[in-house]
């Protein structure tokens, strides 16, 4: 048994699942623990689970001084991936139910109170909330937040839904752009700097969005088919290999 628990014992990081599982019983809770607490947890694990990976890894890279750590370290940062898979496989399997849409103004504030509460707290302990502040970022989802309104009035289209598949949008457009930039920069340190925040913190200020709406303004949040995208395949697994390869880049610039 001792043997079993020391082999998993890289699986286990108390503030990591605390992040993951709380932030989903907020989440689960502006639906009174209901059966349409299922579909938000479903719809939510992955985005908060990525949420929580990409603050320890920007904390990572605030605190780095040996390239030698930087494998544990992002070992550590995926644990909250990992505990969100877990929890989106127990929370699917059923129908989805919609009717927290009528949720009430007082359990939508305390669970989004609890969510803010933990990223914040995640986000002084990694690195300090300044860290997590990139003009870049800010002003390339000001710009392109402006563009999908100008481009709804002028082309018409009056649905208002789907602003969750843009703000995946918006973040992976600065991910990639991002890590373009460290492509052209991998021999200069000093400038992969800013091309990896560009590429983490827009990445996270989508999913912090795609939290609060989903929780805030379902009906705009959510497609025309009342989904949203972010399953496996289609958010995290794409991510994941795209934070691989900007760190591989990262570790070839050290040499």
């Amino acid at each position: 048994m001792t043997e079993f628990l020391a082999a998993y014992s890289g699986i286990l990081d108390a503030a990591s699942l605390v992040f993951v599982v709380v932030s989903l019983a907020g989440f689960a809770l502006t639906a009174s623990f209901s059966r349409a607490s299922h579909t938000i947890v479903v719809d939510l694990a992955y985005p908060v689970g990525l949420l929580g990976t990409l603050l320890g890894l920007v904390g990572m890279l605030q605190n780095m001084s040996d390239p030698k750590a930087i494998g544990p370290a992002m070992a550590i940062s995926f644990l909250t991936v990992l505990y969100a898979a877990v929890i989106h496989g127990l929370a699917s399997g059923r129908s989805r139910d919609l009717s927290e849409i009528d949720s009430t103004f007082v359990k939508k504030l305390v669970g989004s109170l609890v969510f803010v509460g933990l990223v914040l707290w995640a986000m002084d302990s990694a690195a300090g909330i300044g860290a997590f502040m990139d003009p870049g970022a800010v002003v390339l989802f000001v710009l392109s937040i402006l563009f999908f309104v100008i481009f709804d009035r002028v082309s018409g289209d009056t649905s208002k839904n789907g602003w969750g598949v843009r703000f995946l949008g918006i973040g992976l457009l600065g991910f990639f752009t991002g890590t373009i930039m460290m492509f052209a920069n991998i021999y200069d340190p000093k400038a992969m700097g800013p091309a990896m925040a560009l590429a983490y913190l827009s990445l996270m200020y989508a999913l912090f969005l795609l939290c609060m709406g989903r929780i805030w303004f379902p009906g705009q949040t959510l497609d025309s088919e009342k989904n949203i995208n972010t399953g496996f395949l289609s958010l995290p697994f794409p991510v994941l290999i795209g934070v691989i390869i900007t760190f591989a880049i990262l570790i070839m610039s050290f040499k």
